[in-house]
């Protein structure tokens, strides 16, 4: 079930682009709208003088992303946006076979029409399980959603100048978006794989819970599925969790694996997905989306507490809020 949501005010506060801009039929970049949105703001907003802090405000002071294209940081995203890179590409032979599965007619049954999406370039299979002390069989029946989030998690707080014994024994929660289960359905196809590592090592709820014990973390911690939206569900769960006093700080994280086609094939059987395996949002041409991979972690926590300890301050969200309308597969049309 797809939730539709306000997204997060985000400071600085930026303006929305032209319309002509979202209307145009011309291909606009990522980095056009962005931009658009910058100069936006530096048009409305001016200088600031104000050096007050507001007490209710969360920020991100650490970050971290894998994600297709090669990017494994912040920093190369915003590289990959400014030199307009696709990384859109075949369903790589270490996810499932692609020809097995593919035809051109995808009306048929047991079959998609779509060759492609945006995947990760690095071995998800890979994986330092002593470095998290973990064992070897139990990393082997992990869902490498779960071992790619320990490693992201680990980058975002070392984003943040912070090392595990720093965290340790403190109030921090965790929250995890989180949706796709093709680990689980891949481990019970054979009963005679299943071992008592298969509960943890699949379970959706671990997700959250096992950046909680690896880090030890001793504030709330759950993950949250609500399809599409689930990562700013988190995010929003998270910031209303530090504003009510429940935590300090909290790692706000998703995690996007595809590593069977059933979903591939459920979502192409839908009509869904783009027969072209491309995203192209604000343009005439899109013809449907491309399903994505990804992990990603950011870490948050009081504005004062951040200014406070001098820390390096990313952003500041100033406010979050989420809704959902009465439709089960597609946003509001208005």
């Amino acid at each position: 079930m797809t939730q539709t949501l306000t997204l997060p005010t985000v400071e600085p506060a930026l303006t929305r682009p032209s319309d002509a801009l979202l209307r145009s039929r011309a291909k606009a970049s990522a980095l056009d709208l962005a931009t658009a949105y910058v100069d936006g703001f530096q048009k409305s907003a001016g200088p600031s003088t104000s050096t007050a802090v507001d007490d209710n405000a969360v920020c991100i002071v650490g970050m971290a992303c894998h994600l297709p294209g090669g990017i494994s940081s912040p920093s190369a995203l915003w590289d990959f946006l400014r030199d307009i890179k696709s990384a859109k590409c075949l369903v790589p032979a270490d996810r499932f076979n692609i020809d097995g599965f593919y035809h051109d007619d995808g009306s048929r049954a047991g079959v998609m029409n779509v060759r492609g999406g945006y995947f990760l370039k690095e071995d998800v299979r890979q994986f330092d399980n002593s470095f998290f002390g973990i064992n070897n069989l139990e990393a082997s029946y992990m869902d490498p959603q779960q071992r790619k989030l320990l490693e992201v998690v680990f980058e975002c707080f070392e984003n943040a100048g912070l090392s595990m014994e720093d965290i340790s024994g403190t109030n921090t929660a965790v929250y995890v978006g989180n949706f796709t289960v093709d680990y689980q359905s891949m481990q019970s196809r054979d009963p005679d794989y299943l071992h008592r590592y298969s509960a943890t090592g699949g379970g959706t709820s671990i997700m959250s819970n096992r950046i909680s014990h690896v880090f030890n973390l001793q504030g709330p911690s759950l993950t949250l599925d609500t399809a599409c939206s689930s990562s700013i569900y988190a995010l929003h769960h998270a910031v209303t969790a530090i504003k009510n006093g429940d935590c300090d700080g909290a790692i706000v994280a998703g995690a996007n694996l595809i590593t069977s086609p059933e979903q591939h094939l459920g979502t192409a059987q839908g009509g869904f997905l783009s027969p072209t395996w491309d995203c192209k949002p604000f343009d005439s041409s899109a013809d449907g989306y491309a399903r994505a991979e990804g992990v990603n972690a950011i870490y948050i926590k009081r504005l004062a507490s951040a200014v406070k300890n001098d820390e390096r301050i990313h952003a500041v969200i100033r406010g979050t809020a989420i809704n959902a309308f009465v439709t089960m597969l597609l946003p509001l049309k208005r």
